[in-house]
């Protein structure tokens, strides 16, 4: 897949940047059978922990390209989260399959960003698919339908690359986008923070997410994978904002006396004090370039999105890539990544930034929040299943959506007031029976292949299969899967939300988003609209 050095190789996809962003990137493309190269400046993957959540709809991709199992073994299920303030137990929160019935993954995994990148390139490997360690973009220049690349190795030697499209996947300080002179809008928090990953020995033992709201602190406390162990993220105490070599140990009996409890630290595996940002990009794409990951979005540690928002990027970017790239769909479907992606990175800056200032904030009202109103209603609130099923599905982002992008098309024949599930969302998760299976099983199960999924809803086995028929003189079955859903009790809840009573025709796009729904089954009004709307090359 990734074509061997040349002094002035071609490639339709360069991929800048082996992080988690640009790793997922370069898996889907190679699902997709897309050449690509990726190239990433160190010389192996991290090994360092870096950002620990992995959400439900991180690991429903990581299903969809069969290594979610692995995921799940190599971390470790967030089964509680306790709230400490002041030294005192307030309370704690079983989280275990909070999201039971929204997704397979009910939960959230705390699975390092090094065990994640490791799984990823190994996923590459099996595919005989090589990242390029130690090459460095140094610059390029777009022209018209390609852009130069100059890029060098660790020896220093220069390679000039040709490359269709350039995906900037390089991390906070991308220099593509210095490059591009493009604005990274936003803040710095005035916090200088610390992240340890250590081993904890304190009251309130392991296995646990806890939170230490103190007078002086905030303290996170994530539960790793060893005995006690723990990733610690802290504010740095202000005696050492000024110093540039702080240790661990420097601080340490700080950390402890800030905590007005008994605990001890020790065999300390990484420790780093940085600067937190909220910003992003106007646009993710320029040209030939687009942006993913913390190269468009940088924001707060709040809720574990960074990683994961920045997986879905690529996730959202590459079956849109492909599809030009194998020449099956015009390049204004590229248009549509920044309209699709770039909202829900300014809402996810703006919440997390709300949030986390909440969180390390010390004037009056915010303390009498924490410390007075927080401890009184987060047990009662807590208590309501719908309102801890509402936390799972935004933390998990299981609820992102494009219903107002223009890839989105519902028929006004739907019942609107009776439908939850509408075009531009995530496919539910539950159990459908298509025509030819003798028990329900997971609809997940039917999108695996990374093409595009028509439903046929309703229908008698005769009528579908002749609508079967009529899709693949138009198109082809590498590019389109079709399956019967019809009328019996199992469809009936994917009936129910749909709004639908009879019969409907659904597509879904690869990366598992409703495109297109419509309760007429004329396959002229589909064709039309993957010409109009997703810009695919239809002759029919």
């Amino acid at each position: 897949m990734a074509s061997k050095e040349n002094p002035l190789s071609h490639t339709p996809i360069l991929i800048v940047g082996a992080g988690p962003t640009g790793l997922m990137m370069a898996c889907q493309l190679a699902r997709f059978g897309v050449p690509f190269r990726i190239i990433e400046k160190n010389l192996c993957p991290t090994d360092k922990s870096k950002a620990l959540a992995v959400q439900a709809r991180t690991l429903e991709i990581y299903d969809q390209m069969g290594i979610a199992q692995t995921a799940v073994e190599q971390g470790q299920v967030a089964e509680n989260v306790q709230l400490i303030i002041r030294g005192k137990r307030s309370q704690k929160v079983h989280l275990g399959h909070i999201g039971k019935n929204l997704s397979p993954f009910p939960y959230m995994l705390l699975l390092e960003q090094s065990k994640n990148e490791r799984i990823l390139v190994d996923y590459l490997k099996s595919r005989k698919i090589w990242v390029e360690w130690g090459k460095e973009f140094v610059n390029f220049t777009e022209q018209e339908k390609f852009n130069k690349v100059y890029i060098k190795n660790k020896e220093g030697k220069e390679e000039i690359l040709y490359a269709d499209w350039i995906v900037a996947a390089d991390g906070a300080k991308s220099p593509i986008r210095h490059k591009l002179e493009i604005p990274f809008e936003g803040g710095t928090y005035q916090n200088i923070f610390y992240v340890v990953d250590c081993a904890v020995e304190w009251e309130f033992g392991e296995g646990e997410l806890n939170l230490y709201l103190g007078a002086k602190s905030f303290i996170a406390f994530f539960p790793m994978k060893g005995k006690n162990r723990f990733r610690v993220l802290g504010i740095l105490p202000d005696a050492f904002k000024e110093e540039k070599d702080v240790k661990f140990e420097d601080i340490q009996q700080h950390v402890q006396n800030q905590m007005e409890i008994p605990v001890s630290f020790s065999d300390v595996r990484w420790f780093s004090v940085y600067k937190l940002h909220h910003r992003n990009i106007k646009n993710f794409q320029a040209g030939r370039v687009f942006f993913a990951g913390d190269a468009a979005h940088v924001h707060s540690p709040a809720g574990g999105q960074g990683m994961n928002t920045g997986l879905q990027d690529a996730y959202n970017l590459a079956w849109k890539l492909a599809l030009v790239v194998k020449k099956q769909a015009s390049s204004q479907l590229l248009r549509t990544y920044n309209e699709e992606r770039l909202p829900i990175a300014k809402n996810l800056v703006k919440t997390t930034d709300r949030v986390f200032s909440l969180i390390i904030r010390q004037d009056f009202w915010v303390k009498l929040i924490k410390f007075v109103v927080l401890p009184i209603f987060a047990p009662i609130l807590l208590k309501f299943e719908m309102i801890k099923q509402a936390a799972f599905s935004r933390l998990s982002q299981t609820l992102i959506h494009y219903q107002e992008q223009s890839l989105a098309a519902t028929e006004s024949e739907y019942d609107l007031k009776s439908a939850d599930i509408f075009a531009g969302d995530r496919v539910p998760y539950l159990k459908v029976k298509a025509a030819n299976m003798t028990e329900a099983i997971s609809i997940y199960k039917l999108l695996e292949s990374p093409k595009f999924t028509i439903f046929i809803l309703g229908k008698t086995e005769k009528e579908a299969l002749d609508l079967k028929e009529r899709i693949f003189l138009v198109v082809q079955e590498i590019q389109f899967q079709v399956h019967h859903l019809p009328l019996n009790p199992e469809n009936e809840p994917l009936l129910k939300r749909l709004g639908v009573k009879n019969q409907a025709i659904m597509l879904i796009r690869p990366d598992n988003y409703i495109a297109y729904l419509n309760t007429n089954t004329r396959l002229s009004e589909v064709w039309e609209y993957l010409k109009n709307k997703m810009f695919f090359d239809i002759k029919d």
